[in-house]
């Protein structure tokens, strides 16, 4: 369910991005991902890493989760507040027409994202999916339409603000009547600790992991300008696909799920290698095709507007690829408890990748770019070994589950290269190109069906242990 929701929130995502971008040139696009990075900032410093802890804490009460509500409610204010007051500031010292107008608006969508983050997180709590992913789908509709009537009442970029704010306000109020059985209303700081400490240590690592996402864009921004922020957003939007599809939410939900398995259980590794398997046989040969396949109708769509987006999107795939497995280190490591690892892999990662951007950020967006995609596999490869070693995941069992992937992706690009080959030069071309490459990568996952019927056994044995008694009867 939750995977359904976000499919479409993915592809709502890059359908507004396509849209926005045929209509408005890079340098007001980059406006939206500067605002965005500031925005997440400063959410994550008032969050305190409090949504990984309620959902791990094996005994929260309803007055804690009352004071946790409570306290990130007046957090997403105060967020709110300082975005607004942020905003000519910085658009005078970066030089950015417009970009107050935007960040204002964008004030009111962090403090209501911040608002809907306790009272998610206990409805995940209690792996109740079905209602959170009834609520995202609602949400994500409303803001469609409200980008489409900003759209038609001519604001320009201030449509994309119009969406956000849509769906965070329905989020926001949705969520805090859906969990309201779960918590009592209060503030009251020493009830919520214990979960401080535990977020803490999350709260550490998910900065270090705003900072390997975002300082990019701040370091582009300040140097490079806005054109060449709105062409790399642009591409970082292809990149995070499978991210933002599949390893985001899959994350919550393994999150929930390993916290309640017991320790030593062979479910643990089961399940973890399961996600694997499943991710990889969808990232691998979407990304794949990313790299070669979107050169024409980026080009035949945006014009010479946009020129250098295509190649930034192939230069990213392969990071994109590595990314969306990855990312589950986070999830696989809190549920163990093993936080302090998390933080220091996060280290890694953040001080890492600022680094990289740091030192070539001067050379251009391509360079930095290329060094960007480098550094990035070499951590990602980190990561992925930190996620099986701590639950026993070995090299055999790993690789056969990137086999269904690999495969997939390696039919794919020989039927291509084998029949029309990779440069399309009309949409006839490029539709020929799409049909072989998908057709061949489809066909081919019947000789990895048994990796992958291995891997969708071991979810469905995970599933029911992931639920306590307790929760199930509340369900």
């Amino acid at each position: 369910m939750m995977t359904a929701v976000n499919v479409a929130k993915a592809a709502a995502a890059l359908a507004l991005s396509i849209l926005i971008a045929r209509v408005v040139p890079p340098g007001e696009y980059g406006l939206v991902a500067l605002a965005v990075a500031v925005m997440a900032l400063l959410m994550l410093l008032t969050d305190l890493g409090l949504a990984s802890a309620i959902v791990r804490h094996p005994e929260l009460d309803k007055l804690q989760a009352g004071s946790a509500v409570g306290l990130l409610a007046v957090a997403g204010l105060i967020t709110g507040v300082v975005l607004v007051v942020l905003a000519v500031p910085l658009e005078a010292a970066l030089h950015m027409p417009k970009l107050a107008d935007v960040m204002i608006g964008f004030g009111g969508v962090a403090a209501l994202s911040t608002w809907a983050t306790a009272p998610r997180a206990l409805l995940e709590r209690r792996l109740a999916y079905g209602r959170v992913s009834a609520l995202e789908g609602v949400a994500l509709a409303a803001g469609l339409l409200a980008f489409a009537a900003g759209v038609r009442l001519g604001m320009g970029i201030l449509a994309l603000v119009a969406f956000h704010f849509t769906l965070q306000f329905l989020r926001a109020v949705g969520f805090t009547v859906l969990a309201r059985q779960h918590y009592s209303i209060g503030l009251s700081f020493s009830r919520i600790s214990e979960l401080a400490r535990v977020g803490g240590w999350v709260f550490l690592t998910n900065l270090l992991s705003y900072s390997a996402r975002n300082v990019d864009r701040m370091l582009i921004a300040a140097v490079l300008g806005a054109s060449s922020l709105g062409l790399y957003a642009f591409a970082y939007q292809f990149m995070t696909v499978p991210l933002v599809l599949i390893t985001w939410p899959a994350s919550g939900v393994l999150l929930a799920a390993l916290s309640r398995i017991p320790t030593g259980s062979p479910d643990r590794p089961a399940v973890v290698s399961a996600m694997f398997t499943v991710t990889a046989l969808i990232t691998f040969p979407l990304m794949a095709f990313f790299a070669f396949g979107l050169r024409f109708p980026i080009e035949a769509f945006f014009g010479d507007r946009w020129s250098g987006a295509a190649e930034i999107i192939a230069m990213m795939s392969a990071a994109g690829a590595a990314q969306s497995l990855g990312a589950y280190n986070g999830a696989v490591l809190v549920s163990m408890g093993a936080v302090r690892l998390n933080f220091r892999l996060a280290l890694l990662n953040g001080l890492g990748l600022t680094a990289v951007f740091a030192l070539t950020v001067n050379f251009g967006i391509i360079i930095m770019t290329a060094s960007y995609v480098i550094a990035a596999l070499c951590i990602y490869c980190v990561l992925i070994v930190a996620s099986c070693r701590a639950v026993g995941i070995g090299p055999r069992v790993f690789f056969g589950s990137m086999a269904p992937g690999a495969v997939a992706t390696v039919a794919g690009l020989a039927a291509v290269a084998a029949t029309v080959g990779f440069d399309s030069g009309s949409l006839r071309e490029w539709l020929s190109c799409a049909a072989i490459y998908g057709l061949s990568a489809a066909l081919s996952i019947g000789l990895t069906r048994h990796a992958l019927r291995s891997a969708l056994r071991a979810l469905r044995r995970g599933a029911p242990t992931a639920l306590t008694l307790k929760e199930h009867s509340l369900g």
